[in-house]
């Protein structure tokens, strides 16, 4: 669903399917009109009509178009794609966003130019359909309901943590939730000082700029990109309830945002650096993990057994359960394994330290410091997890565990693993046993079974000494995908 799809007619939409796009949790239960049930039907994508850009920032983009297909002209005619001869360079190019296109003025070449100047000139042409109203996508009906719900101060609107689905919540509710959850005084800490917490992360910053100032991945317009500005502001703390159960009261899961915080970019920076090392064990979405069952099948691993126990192992509250001396010692070791071109293993560690230390949000005016583990807003969240993890990953693959009961793949996408058990079921309670003593404060859970089990947006299930899968999706899915 998006911007072009044009609703008309409200009733042309069973109204059941309507009311299942919403969970109603306010205390009255009001009633929700037929229009504003569409705003939450058509989904977290849908994008009502916006208003049209001025013919100036139109005539922008289209020379910005004109310059970038003038370099890329220019870079392949020179012979080198890559011109950029620093890791400084590198790094700016990765990181930090261009807001323009440097200007050049021609590309020496005829056929380009002629292309360029009629395609200008046509799109230039348009600039009468600026003063033209777009069709509205939505009902009048629903705009004004739309509106309405902007003003409202009394609810709160959330997504579903999975699925498609939201919740409609008195706000007075929601804030007692995500309350709740912030009074974990061994987790989060009241800033009392704000300017005080701000003054303190932008001097850990500036330090950290000056004491690696050398390094071959600084440069001064890094420099300024890292520091703090007067446009950054403490992140925000809020929940997704979980739709997909609702026998324990919808729970939600607390998240604190790291866009436009104190440490965003230098938690960019580090992300870009942790993603160069290689993690054996961990799969990056359910392509990989199918490749990794074909890999199994062809192997002939799984011999002639017909018994295959699928198991799915949970780590409970993984990120913020992460001790940070754990987190930081798994870096240090294996950026040492896979050094940067960029920066040392010193700074990296450092600049981590920085991030999880000064993980600054703000709720209902006031601001909180994350004092354990990692919140999983910030860029460099689940790369630093994935690290973390990689010592039960290996300790499981390559270390304590005895090699005769170790499982034919272990597959771990952030707390979520998945395995295919050859051995007895008290051989896999003992392997849980196993992981629950690896690190503090990471608790495992496990679920199996004969029949198969679900992972990720598939079911994995074995037949005929191979396994297989086939597509999966939680009771909560609407499998909203196109409007009827």
């Amino acid at each position: 669903i998006h911007m072009y799809t044009y609703i008309h007619d409200v009733t042309n939409v069973d109204l059941e399917v309507l009311q299942s796009s919403v969970i109603n949790l306010t205390n009255n239960q009001e009633q929700t009109s037929q229009h504003q049930l569409l705003l939450f039907y058509l989904g977290k994508s849908f994008a009502p009509t916006p208003k049209l850009p001025t013919f100036e920032s139109f005539r922008e983009d289209v020379l910005q178009f004109a310059y970038k297909l003038r370099w890329a002209w220019y870079f392949f005619t020179n012979g080198n794609y890559n011109t950029i001869s620093t890791p400084g360079k590198q790094l700016e190019t990765a990181l930090i966003e261009k807001s323009k296109t440097k200007q050049i003025r021609s590309s020496n070449n005829p056929c380009l130019e002629l292309f360029m100047q009629k395609v200008t000139e046509e799109l230039l042409q348009h600039k009468s359909n600026f003063s033209r109203k777009i069709p509205d996508n939505l009902p009048k009906e629903s705009r004004n309901e739309l509106q309405k719900l902007e003003q409202r101060n009394d609810i709160v609107v959330r997504p579903a943590d999975k699925g498609s689905k939201f919740f409609i919540m008195d706000r007075e509710e929601y804030v007692k939730r995500v309350k709740e959850q912030l009074a974990d005084t061994s987790t989060y800490k009241c800033v009392p000082d704000k300017a005080k917490a701000i003054q303190q992360v932008t001097e850990e910053i500036e330090n950290w700029t000056n004491d690696f100032g050398e390094e071959p991945g600084m440069s001064p317009k890094l420099r300024n990109w890292l520091i703090p500005d007067e446009n950054c502001k403490p992140g925000n703390n809020y929940i997704n309830p979980k739709a997909h159960k609702p026998h324990q009261g919808y729970p939600g899961r607390l998240i604190s945002t790291g866009c436009a915080s104190y440490t965003k970019n230098l938690a960019a920076l580090t992300a870009y650096e942790l993603s160069n090392i290689k993690l054996d064990y961990v799969i990056k979405d359910t392509n990989h993990l199918l490749r990794k069952i074909d890999e199994l099948n062809t192997s002939k691993k799984l011999g002639t057994s017909n018994k295959i126990l699928h198991v799915s192992f949970d780590v409970v509250n993984m990120f913020p359960s992460i001790s940070k001396d754990v987190g930081l010692e798994q870096c240090r070791k294996l950026l040492k394994k896979n050094p940067s071109s960029n920066f040392s293993t010193d700074a990296i560690v450092k600049a981590l330290e920085i991030t999880l230390d000064n993980n600054i949000t703000e709720f209902e005016d006031t601001m909180y410091t994350q004092c354990k583990g990692t919140a999983m807003g910030p860029k460099n969240a689940c790369v630093y997890a994935d690290i973390a993890m990689n010592f039960i990953d290996e300790e499981v693959m390559k270390g304590g565990w005895p090699e005769n009961f170790r499982p034919l793949i272990w597959a771990r996408f952030r707390d979520d693993i998945y395995l295919p058990w050859t051995h007895s079921q008290e051989k896999l309670y003992e392997l849980l046993e196993f992981l629950n003593t690896r690190l503090p404060g990471i608790e495992f859970t496990v679920e199996h079974s004969y029949e198969g089990i679900a992972f990720l947006d598939t079911f994995i299930y074995s037949r005929n000494n191979k396994i297989h899968t086939r597509i999966y999706s939680k009771e909560c899915d609407d499998h909203h995908f196109l409007i009827p």
